[in-house]
């Protein structure tokens, strides 16, 4: 059981750290969507009515120094884009624990165009023996 705490203590920490590719470079604060296999939880409404917002529901993972941040949201069009960010621990010397939290983002979007529209939830994963990787998610809502 030991091992998997520090196992669970070395991935929440790494996870602040960049990629190979550069991408967590650009954002150091994109929440954890996909972690070690766990679900993915996007929840949002099948329908909403143009002009009206409503809530997109987004689980993130975080614990030892990993807190709940902002979500920020962007919208083109019928396209909204959700960003969750949870903050990391910065300060020299600062005491991470090993536990795992879920935290949950919620966000207001708003489609003013009728149609089929798309959201799409911008993160990471986190898998074993592995570096962050950019992960989207996506999910269509029919707009009246």
């Amino acid at each position: 059981m030991k091992m998997n705490r520090w196992m669970m203590l070395a991935v929440l920490s790494f996870a602040g750290c960049a990629s190979a590719t550069g991408a967590r470079e650009a954002d150091p604060n994109a929440a954890i969507l996909s972690h070690y296999g766990d679900p993915v939880e996007v929840i949002a409404p099948e329908s909403a009515t143009a002009g009206q917002p409503f809530t997109v529901a987004i689980r993130t993972y975080g614990g030892g120094c990993i807190r709940q941040g902002t979500t920020d949201v962007s919208v083109r069009g019928r396209t909204a884009d959700l960003r969750p960010r949870d903050t990391r621990a910065e300060a020299a010397g600062a005491v991470c624990t090993a536990d795992l939290r879920l935290f949950r983002h919620e966000a207001s979007v708003r489609i003013d165009e009728p149609g089929r529209a798309t959201l799409r939830v911008h993160g990471v994963r986190v898998d074993r023996g592995g570096d962050p990787e950019p992960l989207v998610i996506t999910r269509t809502v029919t707009v009246r």
